[in-house]
């Protein structure tokens, strides 16, 4: 007898078994990376600077209240009550401030489109010169920029 040699034929290769490849081991630990990233992560600086609101127009302060310090914002100028200031010299005169009156307070003006890095430097540095006492006053002569009208 002759032997044949035995080729493959088209049967014998759809009856093979391809290997199935799981994925779920693959997403779990993908998942598990995530959960470690984000429980190690942290993204936020928790650090806070207190801000009190202004007064209500109806209270009045009292006649013995000393008149609080306006600080103007205007990107890199400062005014301490309309005399201009470097930021480095800010800190000196307000514990000039501070010495005269320990219950000076202080109200920060950011004036036009003062970035609000400008005005948090400023108020870092409030804080260092021992300033407890500041709020916030609002710009009444700047309108915000109106919005781009679509085509």
């Amino acid at each position: 007898m002759l032997a044949r040699s035995r080729e493959p034929s088209f049967s014998d290769t759809a009856s093979r078994r391809r290997a199935i490849i799981s994925l779920t081991p693959l997403i779990d630990v993908v998942f598990i990376l995530l959960v470690f990233f984000m429980l190690a992560s942290s993204f936020l600086d928790w650090r806070s600077i207190p801000v009190v609101t202004a007064r209500p127009p109806s209270t009045l302060p009292a006649e013995s209240e000393p008149k609080p310090l306006l600080l103007s914002v205007a990107g890199s100028d400062l005014r301490l009550n309309g005399e201009l200031l470097a930021l480095d010299e800010l800190r000196v005169r307000l514990q000039r401030h501070i010495a005269a009156d320990p219950g000076v307070s202080v109200e920060v003006q950011p004036l036009g489109d003062t970035s609000l890095q400008s005005v948090i430097a400023v108020l870092d540095r409030l804080r260092q010169a021992g300033i407890e006492r500041f709020s916030m006053v609002r710009d009444r002569t700047w309108a915000a920029p109106a919005a781009p009208v679509g085509d």
